[in-house]
């Protein structure tokens, strides 16, 4: 699942198409270059193990070490996910032309990159405030980075080696780039579906019992709330390590994850309001019909003295009325059974990132007698 050159307008989308790769195997890639950026220099100049008094933990590495790998976990995760989100999501969009008489395959690709590009703008504002918000994360959660910021040493940072303030340079550097990159992904995920819905759903032509066309609409959501929740999976392995102060970044963590969440209704709701129009318009119609037959029927009782019951035209609107509450009765929401219980799964990710790590912290104290 290789990127297209017309959606290649982010760093990370034109990073995936340098490497010659997919977005998941760019994610390891970019893992492992970061996290050289740390361990190389830090083990060839000695810096590394940082030796520091700490609480009992089964994590075989520093904090500041252990920080420097979930770190570098979620660089690989920032050039995945907004190239995946996008590739996701063209085949998606595209998916729908059986429903969009207006636009072929082409024009909905098309439809889907001018939506998807968004306003150069909003993507730096997003990233501006993401970068301040990156910036505070070290600041309040790596020991030594508060003394760099500001030049004097905090009671938090007293008692530190050199290579301590080394590794926190560190973090105040690579954080606030990634969580930059993040919030600018954010932002182009959600303004550019909500372009794209609004501008998609209006051509949308879906007849009221069939709900199940529209489940292209419901992948997208998915395939986002997938790409979130993995990120909230990465960053629940800091609190693995009892000597990381992991408040701050949790916190941002779970703001992924109610994205993801958001990400998996919105488009579900765009398509219930397809169904509910379309199911308006089938009701009004079918209703009228109804009232015009009835009144017929009662205008020929009337000239002729027939009784109703033989005229023919009140099988017929038996027929209408079976039909008008199979109509008032059908489902509104592109949203099965399987739906949910894939969102289900979605969701235990990052629980079962948290659950995993204690596990095998369980191993390893274990192992160590």
């Amino acid at each position: 699942m290789r990127v297209p050159k017309d959606l290649a307008f982010s760093w990370e989308a034109k990073l995936v198409r340098f490497l010659g790769v997919s977005p998941a195997m760019a994610a390891p890639i970019v893992s492992a270059l970061v996290a050289g950026t740390y361990f190389v220099p830090g083990y060839a100049f000695g810096l590394l193990p940082i030796q520091l008094e700490l609480r009992d933990s089964s994590i075989p590495l520093d904090p500041y070490s252990w920080a420097a790998i979930v770190t570098s976990l979620l660089a690989g995760f920032t050039v995945f996910a907004l190239p995946y989100a996008q590739v996701r999501h063209l085949g998606d969009i595209t998916s729908l032309a059986e429903i969009t008489p207006s636009l072929d395959r082409a024009g909905l690709r098309d439809l889907y990159v001018r939506s998807a590009a968004g306003d150069q703008t909003g993507r730096l504002v997003a990233s501006s405030l993401g970068w301040c918000f990156g910036l505070l994360i070290p600041v309040f959660s790596v020991p030594g980075a508060w003394s760099l910021m500001s030049g004097q040493p905090s009671s938090w940072d007293t008692d530190l080696p050199p290579s301590a303030y080394w590794a926190a340079g560190w973090f105040l550097i690579i954080v606030p780039f990634l969580i930059a990159s993040l919030s600018k992904a954010s932002y182009q995920m959600v303004t550019g579906a909500r372009r794209l819905l609004t501008e998609t759903v209006a051509r949308l032509e879906v007849g009221p019992l069939d709900a199940d066309k529209l489940r292209p609409l419901v992948n997208a959501g998915l395939h986002t709330s997938f790409i979130w929740m993995i990120g909230a999976a990465i960053g629940v392995l800091f609190v693995l390590d009892t000597n990381i102060e992991a408040t701050v970044i949790l916190v941002f963590m779970a703001c992924i994850a109610i994205l993801g969440g958001l990400a998996a209704i919105t488009p579900a709701m765009a398509g219930r309001r397809v169904i509910r129009r379309s199911k308006d318009t089938a009701l009004a119609e079918v209703r009228a019909v109804i009232a015009h037959l009835h009144l017929n029927a009662l205008d020929a009782a009337s000239e002729t003295k027939v009784r109703q019951a033989d005229d023919p035209r009140l099988a017929q609107m038996g027929a209408l009325l079976a039909y008008e509450d199979r109509l008032e009765k059908a489902q509104e929401t592109p949203i099965s059974a399987p739906t949910i219980a894939q969102f289900g799964l979605y969701l235990a990710i990052p629980v079962s990132s948290w659950l995993g790590g204690a596990f095998v912290e369980r191993m390893v104290d274990a192992a160590l007698g």
